[in-house]
């Protein structure tokens, strides 16, 4: 029981906005964790989704865009801006960035704050006997 305890409180955050979308926490919504504020999950598919096909969204009030070739700006969740694949190419990486604001997180962060956020349902899940 205490570990679902201490999961919760870490990847809920309920006193912290979201770092995109600036919602407030809620029991039982789970967001994944991240340096500068949790990101929820509806930021996380549609941060997913904007990476994969480019189109700005709107998601209550705030626009969020797609960074590809944007040197110097950094996921804030890895620190990274591009890819390093085999023999030192560099590969872009796709990110997204909420507008206004400076909130940036890269496709690999999203992919696994969703796994992160999964992982976390299945534990703190009630069970039926």
């Amino acid at each position: 029981m205490e570990r679902t305890e201490n999961t919760e409180h870490l990847v809920n955050g309920r006193t912290a906005l979201c770092r995109f979308c600036d919602r407030p926490g809620a029991k039982g919504l789970h967001r994944a964790p991240g340096p500068l504020g949790p990101i929820c999950p509806d930021c996380l598919d549609t941060g997913r989704a904007l990476c994969q096909d480019g189109r700005e969204r709107s998601l209550r009030g705030p626009k969020l865009a797609r960074l590809v070739t944007a040197p110097g700006v950094p996921c804030e969740f890895c620190g990274r801006s591009r890819r390093h694949g085999v023999l030192r190419h560099h590969r872009p990486l796709p990110r997204m960035r909420c507008i206004p604001g400076e909130a940036v997180i890269c496709a690999d962060c999203l992919a696994r704050g969703t796994q992160l956020l999964a992982r976390v349902t299945r534990v703190c899940r009630p069970r039926i006997l």
